[in-house]
């Protein structure tokens, strides 16, 4: 059976890149509430609203990486580490500590199993 930490196998081959995206997912989970409140439109669709939250956490996470001194296209574990600690403080202000570590915990998951 496979261990799926955000859309990522814990026990496969992958990449500094998926860990990244992976990070995307999480963010985006863990946020979707506070963004639906944030784009609520009557004339947009869900579709769009959907596509205007992607933006926003790929915005947040880019904005990290250029905090951090790392580069989103190329991602390295050192730059994900340093990426996953920013962001858990940005997090804290929207959600409970625990949360925050948690989401944390998992994805230090796949940074510590980078090759």
């Amino acid at each position: 059976m496979s261990n799926i930490i955000y859309g990522v196998d814990a026990d496969g081959d992958f990449s500094a890149k998926d860990v990244r995206d992976a990070i995307l997912l999480c963010f985006k989970k863990a946020h979707s509430e506070i963004l639906n409140q944030t784009f609520v439109s009557e004339t947009l669709s869900l579709e769009e609203v959907e596509n205007m939250k992607k933006v926003d956490i790929e915005m947040q996470i880019r904005k990290s990486f250029e905090k951090t001194g790392g580069d989103y296209n190329n991602p390295t574990k050192e730059s994900l580490i340093s990426v996953v600690n920013d962001l858990k403080q940005f997090a804290i202000n929207f959600r409970a500590e625990d949360i925050a570590n948690k989401n944390l915990t998992e994805i230090m998951i796949l940074i510590n199993r980078i090759k």
